[in-house]
């Protein structure tokens, strides 16, 4: 219940703070550039710099409630019996020791482990939107906002994959913590090849971020619509 309650501001927050991102830019570039008649960013380039800076800038917001979450949970995970402690023990001993900054031990290396794959799946997302929206039959279907939330989650996920395994064998041991990603990865390859080593896991996670990217894409393109919110390229 207590990750539910903690991931609605945090998705709210990363949706949110992309889309008023991304309007701000595409504003600032139509205006720079004064030469777009329907107010759309048109060449492929454009846009990736357009979705990837305003994903960077939506994860970068949505870390200031998911990173002290993810503190807590992984303090409360790590406790022994003779040190038993609730939530409240949590923050309360957190801030008489270490203050508010210490609910943010790790931001920025979780900003640079997820700001890849934000940008990955909002790139991809917004791609696919934008060639789905060019058919006229096709144009603001919800079923193809989740069908391509799914993808852009599945792709995503698999790209960053064996980023994710390398943090994760240097987390539990299996990696020295000292060591790069590139020695990393070649460690993993040399003792169990390419797909038991970098991809491990990788069929469930891909998986469970396709669900997310559906879910989390498809509900935010719905909030959008009953908001009154229309994007230039969806206008008729």
């Amino acid at each position: 219940m207590s990750a539910s309650l903690t991931a609605i501001p945090s998705s709210a927050l990363y949706f949110g703070f992309y889309e008023a991102t991304k309007q701000m830019l595409k504003k600032t570039f139509i205006n720079h550039n004064n030469n777009s008649k329907d107010n759309n960013i048109s060449t492929p380039l454009s846009r990736l710099l357009l979705h990837s800076s305003a994903a960077a800038m939506g994860n970068c917001a949505s870390s200031v409630i998911f990173v002290p979450k993810e503190y807590i949970k992984q303090t409360l995970q790590i406790q022994t019996k003779d040190s038993m402690h609730s939530i409240t023990s949590v923050i309360t001993s957190t801030l008489a020791n270490q203050g508010v900054r210490g609910f943010y031990t790790g931001y920025f290396p979780t900003i640079l482990r997820n700001v890849p794959g934000a940008i990955i799946r909002f790139s991809v997302y917004e791609e696919l939107k934008i060639r789905s929206n060019s058919n006229s039959n096709s144009r603001n279907n919800s079923r193809n906002h989740f069908l391509a939330g799914a993808l852009a989650g599945a792709v995503a996920s698999g790209c960053t994959t064996p980023i994710d395994v390398i943090k994760t064998s240097v987390m539990t041991g299996v990696l020295p913590r000292d060591i790069s990603i590139y020695s990393g990865a070649k460690l993993l390859v040399e003792k169990n090849g390419i797909l038991g080593g970098l991809y491990a896991g990788g069929g469930a996670r891909v998986l469970w971020s396709s669900i997310f990217g559906a879910v989390g894409f498809g509900t935010f393109e719905l909030a959008k619509k009953k908001l009154g919110v229309i994007e230039d390229d969806e206008r008729n």
